[in-house]
């Protein structure tokens, strides 16, 4: 499926510089891609070698590493900050303390981004500093991820998660829980409680897209603890050609390009929206909503995975302020086109080529 039925967007499309260069200009934005290409691999080369392991708890140990991503990276791709907005704070008064109270804050803080590509992984190593999480649409369990891999997952056939959940074993001994814990899975109230002295970010969407519309967000959102501060913040560049909706190799080399030859830097906007409390009713036993589903629950480990399974009303009230709030401060739409309309698409794209999956999606709508 290419659009969505309701809104009649497409998020994806992989997307184009509205404003191709000139083709005399074609010899300089090719020499311009043979001298960024081989600094580009430098500078991820001597941060696998120098900085992948230096993750300490302490912030202050980590200024090195986030120093040399703005000075490094974001100098090498021709990234630029552009714009901060932050809600509730007037523009030119980010240094006062208002500004600092709607910032998110190391310990009690999940950053909920929209995501388009590589680069939205690499902005919030260098603004927040955070410990990257991979979610999964209908689970609350999520992965501890580096920045190397959460950069690169963009571009991998892992963009494209399964939509039952993450993939481990579930023995018939043990709860559900229980068998996620042993794969390496955890939550996001675990995660906090685990870094005090970091935020967490995570992308909810689950999967790319080219930035037209905002997805439906995941359930590992709800698995944060009662209290904390929920920021939804939206990402955005311009040139409007950086996003990565279809991974693969060919996604690749038109992502490079387009980073390091046809343009010849891109301007980043970031806006912060305000944050969205976890209630404290969240994660409690939910016996009546049970109840009124016909449910009927007669041991603590059937009602255990009832409540893994069930998503209840606080969960879904919870994912909706979090994404209305997303799609308000991105100036987009959202739809109802999920992780399984994209694994489609991209099935489509990939095997009968832009015109012919173009063709066929436009003809199942009709």
């Amino acid at each position: 499926m290419e659009k969505d039925k309701g809104s009649g967007i497409s998020p994806f499309l992989p997307p184009t510089n509205p404003k191709p260069n000139h083709p005399l200009l074609t010899p300089f934005h090719i020499t311009l891609f043979l001298i960024r290409l081989p600094l580009l691999l430098l500078t991820l080369i001597l941060y696998l070698l120098l900085f992948s392991w230096l993750l300490p708890r302490n912030p202050p140990a980590n200024a090195p590493r986030r120093f040399y991503l703005w000075t490094t990276l974001l100098t090498t791709c021709a990234i630029l900050w552009r714009d901060l907005r932050i809600d509730g704070v007037r523009r030119g008064s980010l240094n006062s303390k208002t500004a600092t109270s709607h910032l998110p804050r190391p310990g009690s803080s999940v950053v909920a981004s929209n995501w388009t590509g590589p680069i939205d992984a690499l902005y919030l190593a260098c603004i927040f500093d955070p410990v990257f999480v991979k979610c999964w649409p209908g689970s609350k369990y999520v992965q501890k991820i580096t920045l190397t891999y959460a950069i690169a997952s963009a571009l991998l056939p892992s963009a494209i998660p399964a939509e039952e959940g993450p993939p481990f074993f579930r023995s018939p001994a043990a709860s559900e829980e229980a068998s996620a814990r042993a794969a390496g899975l955890t939550t996001l109230a675990d995660l906090t409680a685990m870094y005090p002295h970091r935020t967490i970010a995570i992308f909810p969407e689950c999967t790319p897209t080219n930035g037209r519309a905002i997805l439906p967000l995941s359930r590992a959102l709800a698995g944060a603890k009662h209290g904390t501060k929920i920021f939804p913040t939206a990402l955005k560049y311009s040139p409007a050609d950086l996003g990565t909706p279809v991974p693969g190799w060919r996604g690749c080399g038109r992502f490079l390009w387009a980073l390091l030859g046809a343009n010849g830097w891109h301007e980043g906007r970031v806006k912060i929206a305000e944050a969205v409390t976890v209630p404290g009713s969240l994660g409690q036993v939910v016996e009546e909503e049970l109840e009124m589903n016909g449910d009927n629950v007669d041991n603590e480990e059937e009602l255990q995975s009832k409540r893994e399974q069930e998503i209840t009303s606080e969960e879904r009230a919870l994912l909706e302020n979090v994404g209305e709030a997303l799609a308000r401060v991105a100036r987009v739409k959202r739809v109802s086109l999920g992780v399984r309309e994209k694994r489609e698409f991209v099935e489509m794209w990939r095997g009968r080529g832009r015109k012919s999956a173009t063709t066929k999606a436009r003809t199942k709508l009709r």
